[in-house]
């Protein structure tokens, strides 16, 4: 549940302080039900940072956010076909701009949330999005 509310959180503060769709506003609201005040503030707190951190990377870009959880959202959000063990996102952001070495204009984010600094990750996904990160936030 951390982790989820952690890519709800996420997107929220990405999409300009707006829920990324209905079902990410009733999971959003259905685990805050279940934390304290200072586990919600304190998620949020990281959430906000995370999204800020995006933000400065992708300097104003962003279209549009979604939610991408659920098997076969990679597809609707995108229209490419990939299972989530080829793309684990589980939010798309969609650019208003392409970049021009870019195949298309969306970038996948994997969220995590731990608190322990080494967190576990694997992406068994596109070439594309490790070539992203390498360019633009590494």
């Amino acid at each position: 549940d951390k982790g989820v509310i952690h890519e709800l959180l996420t997107g929220y503060h990405l999409n300009g302080g707006k829920h990324m769709s209905p079902d990410a506003k009733q999971k959003h609201d259905e685990l805050k039900s279940k934390m304290s005040k200072e586990e919600y503030e304190n998620a949020n707190k990281l959430a906000k940072s995370t999204a800020e951190h995006i933000h400065k990377h992708v300097k104003g870009n962003i279209d549009s956010v979604h939610w991408s959880s659920k098997p076969g959202d990679i597809k609707r959000i995108t229209g490419t076909h990939e299972s989530q063990q080829e793309n684990p996102s589980d939010i798309v952001v969609k650019f208003k701009k392409k970049r021009a070495t870019a195949k298309h204009p969306h970038l996948g984010l994997s969220a995590k949330s731990s608190s322990s600094k080494a967190i576990g990750f694997h992406n068994g996904g596109t070439k594309e999005l490790g070539n992203f990160l390498t360019k633009h936030l590494g």
